[in-house]
């Protein structure tokens, strides 16, 4: 029996690691080319293709298009128009929770925001010369930003 492990060096290489039970590890060269095309897409083109007829329906129809979809894949009830709530309405929301789900959404919360400080305090302004000038990146303040969050499902 052969245990294989797959090394990506891509492009133009890919490595594979073959190790029959007795022998040590050998190594084979294998093209780009000669690789299936499902080594190079993550994601499964049906749903891809879905999310970017959603994307490009949000661009042009803005927040009829973002309601739409909302409503069709039951995120929203239909016909319902408030899809942003207040800090007031989520402490209230919070509030009115059972106890054991405010303790859980509360141990969430700092499991989220213990790994979110550390996540932060790795990602620092650098900069160093290099030959010809300098290069680096800096770490400012925005006004917003996007998250998005996989719910487990697509259409």
């Amino acid at each position: 029996a052969l245990l294989s492990v797959t090394l990506l060096l891509l492009p133009p290489l890919l490595l594979v690691a073959a190790m029959p039970s007795s022998d040590l590890p050998t190594l084979r060269i294998i093209k780009a080319d000669q690789l299936p095309a499902s080594c190079f897409e993550p994601v499964d083109p049906q749903a891809r293709e879905q999310a970017l007829a959603m994307i490009e329906d949000v661009k042009a129809n803005k927040e009829d298009g973002l309601l739409k979809h909302a409503w069709r894949l039951g995120d929203l009830p239909s016909g319902d128009r408030k899809y942003t709530v207040t800090r007031d309405e989520l402490r209230a929301a919070f509030e009115a929770a059972e106890p054991s789900l405010q303790g859980l959404l509360e141990r969430v919360a700092a499991r989220v925001r213990t790994f979110a400080e550390a996540q932060r305090a790795s990602i620092t302004t650098v900069s160093t010369e290099i030959e010809g000038g300098a290069a680096g990146q800096q770490v400012v303040p925005v006004s917003s930003a996007g998250c998005y969050a996989p719910g487990g499902r697509y259409p």
